[in-house]
C-alpha cells in the first residue's frame, strides 16, 4: 500500500469489473479502462478481497448461474490474475467481516448458494478506513432489491464513499 496516508485507496467490487463491458463498448476503450485500473494496482491504490476473484472465476465456469455471460477468453479473469500477482488481493480480517455483516445484515443474501463478495468488499473498506486511509469503494451494484440492499447503499450507511467504474475511469483519464 502507498506510504502516503492521504492517498485515497479504492476497493474494487466484481460488479464494476464486469460493468466495464457495458460502460465501454468498444474494445479499445475497455482495454484503456483496464490499463488505468492496472496503474492504480501498480501504485498500490486499488485492492479487492479474494472473493472478487472467486466470483470472476465462477462466472467463467458457470456463467448462467451468475446471470452474466463472460465470453472466453475473459480479459477480466486475466486482469484479476495479473492484479493478484501485483499484490492487489487482500483478505479482510475475519472479525471485521463478522462485525460488518452484523452492521449491515441486509447486504448478505442468505438464499444464495455461493459466498458473495459484497460483504468482503465492504469489510476490506472498513478495515482500510480504520487504518486511517481515505477509502472509496468502486461498485456498480447500486440497486436495492427487496430486503437486500446494494453495496452502494451499504457503503452509504457506513459513510464510505462509493463510485461507479465509468465515473472513476473518467477521473483517472483527467489526471
Amino acid at each position: 500500500m502507498t506510504d502516503d496516508p492521504h492517498t485515497r485507496i479504492r476497493v474494487l467490487d466484481t460488479s464494476s469489473l464486469l460493468h466495464l463491458r457495458y460502460a465501454f463498448r468498444r474494445g479499445e476503450e475497455r482495454d484503456e479502462a483496464l490499463a488505468l485500473l492496472a496503474e492504480e494496482v501498480a501504485a498500490k491504490h486499488l485492492f479487492f478481497p479474494p472473493q472478487v476473484k472467486q466470483e470472476i472465476e465462477f462466472g467463467e465456469r458457470e456463467p448462467r448461474r451468475v446471470g452474466v455471460t463472460i465470453p472466453p477468453p475473459s480479459e477480466y479473469l486475466q486482469w484479476i490474475r495479473d492484479a493478484c500477482s501485483a499484490g492487489a488481493e487482500r483478505r479482510p480480517d475475519d472479525d471485521i467481516v463478522s462485525a460488518t455483516v452484523k452492521l449491515v445484515p441486509q447486504l448478505v443474501d442468505i438464499a444464495s448458494e455461493r459466498e458473495e463478495a459484497d460483504p468482503y468488499v465492504l469489510a476490506l473498506a472498513v478495515e482500510l478506513q480504520a487504518e486511517g486511509r481515505p477509502i472509496t469503494v468502486i461498485t456498480d451494484d447500486i440497486r436495492d432489491k427487496g430486503s437486500l440492499i446494494s453495496l452502494a447503499s451499504a457503503c452509504g450507511g457506513l459513510d464510505i464513499p462509493s463510485v461507479r467504474v465509468a465515473q472513476l475511469i473518467a477521473r483517472l483519464k483527467r489526471r
